[in-house]
């Protein structure tokens, strides 16, 4: 399982826990659209670029979740510490805003 670290946006140390993927793969993306392209970082050191998915069971702690496109009905989508965003739709804690 992996630890994918989250910054709030608004209130220090008051951010959303224990959020968990329940997809075979969640993208991370520039914005909180579904048309937005997917975040690219460097890892590594050098010029090693990856696309950055989230896998089924990965945990992510200390998010803030924003108002973003609809998805099956569910609008929230999480903030990453690097700046990428997540839905919430494909998580053990779906939200509407």
């Amino acid at each position: 399982m992996e630890r994918f670290g989250c910054v709030l946006l608004q209130t220090a140390g008051e951010g959303i826990d224990d959020v968990f993927v329940t997809a075979n793969v969640l993208n991370v993306r520039k914005q909180p659209r579904v048309d937005a392209p997917f975040v690219d970082w460097n890892v590594g050191g050098g010029n090693t670029v990856k696309s950055y998915q989230l896998k089924k069971g990965d945990e992510v702690n200390n998010c803030d979740i924003v108002k973003g496109d609809v998805i099956d009905g569910y609008n929230g989508w999480f903030k990453s510490a690097r700046g990428g965003y997540f839905t919430s739709r494909w998580t053990n804690m779906p939200t509407n805003l």
